[in-house]
């Protein structure tokens, strides 16, 4: 619970990358995710890094808050 707010940057930067086709930063940024999520105890299929996760309520994911449609920082 106390790493929430972790996964959650995590994803909100990843999805920045996707949507301006960084995809090299993308790709870093899962494997960024994945080592959060193994250290932190969440399991994979309650965290995926975007606003299709299906947790148990016990990770990120299912507080995920995403970026506006169209926002670009």
């Amino acid at each position: 619970m106390k790493h929430e707010w972790v996964l959650d940057v995590l994803a909100d930067l990843r999805t920045y990358a996707e949507r301006n086709k960084l995809t090299a930063l993308e790709g870093k940024l899962l494997e960024t995710i994945d080592v959060a999520r193994h250290e932190t105890g969440c399991a994979p299929a309650s965290f995926r890094g975007d606003a299709s996760a299906d947790g148990d309520g016990s990770c990120a994911g299912t507080v995920y808050r995403g970026l506006a449609a169209g926002e670009h920082a």
